[in-house]
């Protein structure tokens, strides 16, 4: 039980990392879409996402250790 709840730990971390990379390389008037439930919604402000991500990997990042 503890292994796959850590599992989906490391998985989440890296899916983070990777979304933070991907926002990070975005430039000029690239769209970013966040999935909210079955929705997919406009991000207006791509820095505040950056943050949202970043709170949220500090996050999974304490739960791992």
């Amino acid at each position: 039980m503890i292994v796959q709840q850590r599992q989906q730990v490391e998985a989440r971390l890296k899916e983070l990392e990777h979304a933070i990379e991907e926002v990070e390389k975005l430039e000029g008037k690239g769209e970013i879409y966040r999935s909210i439930g079955s929705l997919l919604i406009k991000v207006e402000n791509k820095d505040k996402l950056l943050e949202e991500l970043k709170e949220d990997k500090e996050t999974y990042e304490l739960r791992k250790s």
